[in-house]
């Protein structure tokens, strides 16, 4: 039986709650420095968890903690946390659409292609804008040959500031079994079949007994779909996609209040922001 429904706000990191500058709305980051206890934050993103505290720490916010106090959905839905980073689920790939992925990308020089496990990210192909992007999401890169073996994969990684290649990699990937999206438009990414943020969310619910409870979520990518089509209530940062954009029942300039506050308002909830 499922517990006395409280309201999920669950957001997507880069692009929603970080602006496309790098930044944290301050109300943002007061709010999250000191949640209030009436409410469930879940971040869900497509970074693996280790980037995601490092994030945080990077923009002075969580500097006393060394597990993520949130639960979280991450790698888009292929790893499921509890709070202080207690792993519950994990999605992989099958063996033979993995090996498949990695025949198909290897050759385009121009993209890098990281592979990635619960706790690691595996490339091959470098390129600059690869390392760079790679360096803007705090992974810690392992260079590999597209001919070892490798375990079960949680997730496959084209980075290219070149759109041709990374189309004709979703081109001719598109009878495989798996789930495909961009999350920006120089990043395609591969998930195992039926994995995206919004069975991650689900999965995270049922894990927390809160399959009743009502979920604001808010995202600006072709990977936040699933999860805005999920929720109770949709929101977008204005310059999100125009998929998303379709799905929002709220569209906002973050740069006003921040990402949470209209979140908060339309749940119901009082909000005081920290000073």
């Amino acid at each position: 039986m499922a517990r006395m429904s409280i309201p999920i706000i669950c957001f997507d990191l880069d692009g929603t709650l970080i602006d496309e500058h790098g930044r944290i709305h301050p109300n943002d980051k007061a709010i999250l420095s000191q949640p209030p206890r009436d409410v469930v934050l879940v971040p869900n993103t497509g970074r693996p968890m280790n980037s995601v505290l490092p994030m945080f720490h990077e923009r002075d916010m969580l500097t006393g903690y060394s597990l993520l106090p949130f639960p979280g959905v991450c790698q888009n839905g292929g790893t499921v946390y509890l709070e202080n980073e207690v792993l519950v689920s994990v999605s992989t790939m099958d063996p033979e659409v993995q090996a498949e992925l990695i025949k198909i990308t290897r050759p385009f020089k121009r993209v890098t292609t990281i592979l990635t496990t619960v706790d690691l990210h595996m490339y091959f192909n470098p390129t600059e804008y690869g390392f760079q992007a790679s360096r803007d999401f705090n992974f810690t890169l392992t260079p590999v040959s597209p001919d070892d073996t490798f375990p079960p994969l949680t997730k496959v990684m084209a980075f290219s500031d070149h759109p041709e290649d990374l189309a004709e990699i979703a081109r001719l990937a598109e009878g495989l079994s798996t789930s495909a999206s961009y999350s920006q438009p120089t990043i395609y990414e591969f998930l195992p079949a039926g994995v995206n943020k919004g069975t991650g969310l689900r999965a995270l619910m049922d894990a927390l007994d809160l399959q009743d409870s009502p979920v604001f979520a808010a995202g600006n990518g072709g990977n936040d779909v699933e999860m805005l089509e999920m929720a109770d209530v949709a929101f977008a940062p204005h310059n999100s996609s125009a998929d998303v954009l379709a799905l929002a029942d709220e569209v906002l300039d973050v740069s006003q209040e921040g990402l949470l506050i209209p979140m908060f308002r339309r749940a119901g909830l009082m909000v005081e922001v920290p000073r």
